[in-house]
């Protein structure tokens, strides 16, 4: 039975954001068949409502200021209103059409969604470093051979995806065909599953910065502020490459984004009680090359990487080269 969402709604970024959130609401309960009207003006909105009486498990979501003018245009006397939550309205089929679920776009819809629609069983895995193509083409093979396989994907960023599936499928064949590239089973991002093992471990850690302005740090400590962040050092300039002791004559010979300053800037990191580094460097252009260095006070290793696209997508790549590079390395050493 497929659900119908519609969401009214006359920002555009508000709506972006509202649609993703439910979508992956829907997927996490195992509810792979769905489509998605969206508009802008109440006309078309109430259209919608009309036309949806005779559907079955349609969702509308709009501003909370809209829904009583919307259930009173579209209810008869034979419908019957009760409240989800005191926040939400459901229209429950009597005598002529289907369940329409009214949220404000303001709370959202993932606390009312399972008084609503059915939930099923469901699976997930995230993905870093792999194409959007080549992650629809392998599970685009494992469709064909699989009696009623439904899957989605989520892609995150350039790189970074978690695909929802409606069947268990062995981590073993994933592990053969994704290698490293799948970090979790789960729905965790990369900055949780950082998290997780330095907070499990006790382990502290250093960020130096010199691209993405304090992104890394901020997405762990965003995942769990109790990972214990010992310096976050965000450098702008070269000049502030002197925090940690990296002279101008070093940087003349080597360059701000090189190989070389990316491991003395980790290792200088390697201070007092601090167990881990990790250092950023990069050219903030249309095509930007990244280094990115990890380690502790027994080995350092380095990557490189070239990413393409917006300002932004170039960032949000570059933060989650780092944290993959972070968390390969606790998962290899500790």
């Amino acid at each position: 039975m497929q659900n119908k969402i519609i969401v009214f709604c006359d920002n555009q970024n508000t709506t972006s954001n509202a649609l993703k959130e439910i979508e992956i609401s829907l997927l996490k309960r195992g509810l792979f068949d769905f489509s998605f009207l969206s508009c802008s003006l109440y006309a078309d909105c109430l259209a919608f409502c009309h036309d949806a009486k005779n559907e079955s498990n349609v969702i509308v979501v709009c501003k909370n200021e809209d829904i009583d003018k919307l259930v009173e245009a579209v209810k008869t006397d034979t419908d019957n209103l009760t409240l989800v939550d005191e926040q939400a309205v459901k229209l429950e089929q009597t005598t002529t059409f289907g369940k329409i679920l009214f949220v404000p776009i303001e709370i959202g819809v993932e606390k009312f969604l399972d008084g609503f629609v059915e939930k099923k069983n469901v699976y997930s895995c995230s993905i870093f470093g792999k194409n959007h193509t080549f992650v629809q083409n392998f599970f685009s093979e494992i469709k064909e051979h699989e009696v009623g396989f439904n899957y989605e994907i989520i892609t995150k960023s350039q790189f970074l995806h978690t695909i929802y599936y409606s069947k268990h499928i062995d981590e073993n064949v994933l592990n053969e065909k994704f290698g490293e590239s799948v970090f979790a089973f789960d729905e965790r991002s990369l900055q949780k599953c950082c998290a997780d093992v330095l907070k499990e471990k006790s382990l502290s850690l250093s960020v130096a910065d010199a691209l993405t302005m304090g992104e890394i740090s901020c997405r762990i400590s965003l995942a769990d502020e109790k990972v214990p962040l010992k310096e976050d050092l965000v450098l702008p300039n070269e000049d502030a490459f002197a925090k940690l002791n990296i002279e101008k004559a070093f940087l003349a010979e080597h360059g701000s984004v090189s190989k070389e300053t990316v491991f003395v800037m980790s290792k200088n990191l390697l201070k007092d009680s601090v167990d881990l580094s990790l250092s950023v460097v990069g050219f903030d252009v249309d095509a930007g090359r990244c280094f990115v260095a990890v380690g502790n006070r027994q080995e350092i290793h380095v990557f490189s990487s070239l990413f393409y696209g917006s300002k932004q997508q170039r960032m949000e790549n570059v933060t989650d080269f780092a944290l993959f590079r972070l968390l390969r390395f606790l998962k290899e050493k500790y």
